[in-house]
């Protein structure tokens, strides 16, 4: 995995939830779907630093990574994030109260919007409208009880 765009996840847990990213956004797809939170990995950031820094940006958590889950690749045409490789980080160990920020409240208005949801790890199976649908079966098996 060189040169290929980076995408940093984190998959932030507490209380046998998962927090995720409730979006709208049109140009991609026509209804409400969900997305795993994160972003993309800058020059000279390593996957860890970038997975820290849109856990701040987007959600204004301080979170401390526990270990790195799998990476995976998305193919083009996949979903919005196609094209990358990414890097899916736990999070369990966190401080702050979730709010929006950073470009995400920046760039959301009626028709295009992010609102961070708490989800019950057990629901994500029956949500086929999270993405992207392969990270979604491995964290299933890796969270699930």
């Amino acid at each position: 995995m060189n040169d290929i765009a980076k995408r940093a996840v984190g998959v932030v847990v507490k209380d046998d939830k998962i927090l995720l990213i409730h979006r709208f956004n049109p140009s991609w797809q026509k209804d409400w779907y969900f997305v795993f939170p994160g972003g993309g990995v800058e020059d000279g950031e390593t996957t860890e630093e970038a997975t820290i820094r849109e856990i701040k940006e987007e959600l204004s958590l301080d979170a401390k990574i526990n270990k790195l889950l799998f990476i995976q690749h998305n193919p083009t045409q996949v979903y919005e994030f196609e094209g990358r490789d990414e890097y899916f980080y736990l999070i369990t160990d966190f401080i702050g109260e979730v709010e929006l920020g950073g470009s995400e409240k920046e760039r959301m208005h009626k028709g295009n919007q992010y609102h961070p949801k708490w989800v019950p790890i057990e629901k994500m199976k029956d949500m086929p409208n999270l993405y992207p649908k392969e990270a979604k079966e491995k964290l299933i098996k890796l969270l699930g009880k």
